[in-house]
């Protein structure tokens, strides 16, 4: 069994203007790792996303879309609902 982490876009980041409103976004924590840009530390996450942007039938409801960006990471599926963003928080799951 897989245990993947569900973020939530903290308003105003760069990963809310990147992912639609709305969009189901999961990462998981396996692959959270720390980078240091001109001195500054980071924690980034990959995480995958599900926004039903052309209006799928299958996908109206969050667990929908969970289910869908959750499938997609664990196969490691290509796909334009899926980068690298920084992580608010220090451990589990919550903000982008």
């Amino acid at each position: 069994m897989v245990t993947l982490n569900v973020y939530v876009p903290r308003p105003g980041s760069a990963a809310d203007k990147a992912i639609a409103a709305g969009s189901a976004v999961v990462g998981d924590p396996a692959a959270v790792r720390e980078v240091v840009v001109d001195g500054v530390r980071s924690t980034m996450v990959e995480v995958y996303f599900e926004g039903n942007l052309y209006g799928a039938a299958n996908l109206v409801t969050s667990e929908q879309r969970l289910a869908r960006a959750a499938g997609r990471l664990v196969a490691r599926y290509p796909t334009r609902g899926q980068g690298v963003v920084r992580r608010a928080r220090p451990s589990g799951g919550g903000h982008l």
